[in-house]
């Protein structure tokens, strides 16, 4: 065999045994890049886990703080727990100051959704008909209906911007005032008094004396008085069903013409 063969042989050989070992090496290295990498991440996870459990865990009082006085306080209460604060070292501020946020947002949320469960479940309450149409009319109104109904009353709300609250109220009350208006409705189409003033013109399009004493009438009933706040809304209501009533009433008319004159022929 020649020699220089062989030694060409030997040399492609061990170019190859070269570069699977590279390849090995390369491929160790990128795994334990890559488990370090798992590990840091979990080690945050970790971290911002045990510092969301810390801050939920004391919201009752730091909801009403901004993110530097919360920060001291958090602080305080971490001192004398080794564990966790070794643990938020992962954190920097901005993600500390990024958990803090979104807690104090997501609890801020729950207790508004509270709140207005409150006044639906206070509203549904028979024996509080009285002070829920009240609750409708005034948002001071509002706040002393719901108050007792809330774990803690009145401070259960501190922490919780007064605009955030008066916008979910708002909510409620529109929710309140469209059923209301569906009431209305259904009832002013099986109503005889729509019928008796749907032959007056002027009564068809809001006005004249048919109209206002209809309207004296429909007032009797909670279902004309729920919608007080709303009387524009109301008289729309109202003249929509008698003009209903006053083509209902020409159809009838003209059909038992059509049966007279069928008659004749």
């Amino acid at each position: 065999e020649d020699p220089a063969e062989r030694q060409r042989l030997y040399t492609i050989m061990a170019e190859e045994a070269c570069d699977r070992w590279q390849q090995k090496r390369k491929r160790q290295a990128e795994e334990e890049d890559e488990l370090n990498v798992k590990r840091m991440r979990n080690r945050r996870e970790d971290a911002e886990h045990e510092f969301r459990e810390l801050v939920a865990g004391n919201m009752k009082v730091l909801i009403e703080f901004d993110w530097p006085e919360a920060a001291v306080a958090l602080r305080l209460l971490r001192e004398g727990r080794p564990a966790t604060e070794g643990a938020q070292r992962q954190l920097s501020e901005a993600e500390r100051e990024a958990v803090f946020n979104e807690v104090k947002r997501d609890e801020r949320q729950r207790r508004l959704e509270m709140f207005v469960d409150s006044l639906r479940r206070g509203a549904a309450d028979d024996a509080s008909v009285v002070a829920a149409t009240a609750a409708e009319r005034s948002f001071d109104e509002a706040q002393k209906f719901v108050t007792p109904l809330l774990p803690g009353g009145e401070a259960f709300l501190h922490g919780v911007p007064m605009g955030d609250i008066k916008r979910a109220w708002e909510d409620w009350r529109r929710a309140r005032l469209m059923g209301a208006a569906s009431a209305l409705e259904a009832w002013l189409r099986g109503c005889e008094f729509i019928t008796e003033a749907a032959s007056d013109p002027d009564a068809l399009h809001g006005r004249g004396q048919t109209f206002e004493a209809l309207c004296s009438r429909l007032a009797e009933d909670e279902r004309y008085q729920r919608m007080d706040l709303l009387p524009g809304e109301r008289r729309k209501l109202v003249v929509q069903r008698l003009q209903e009533a006053s083509k209902q009433m020409q159809q009838v008319r003209r059909g038992a013409a059509g049966e007279d004159d069928s008659d004749d022929d």
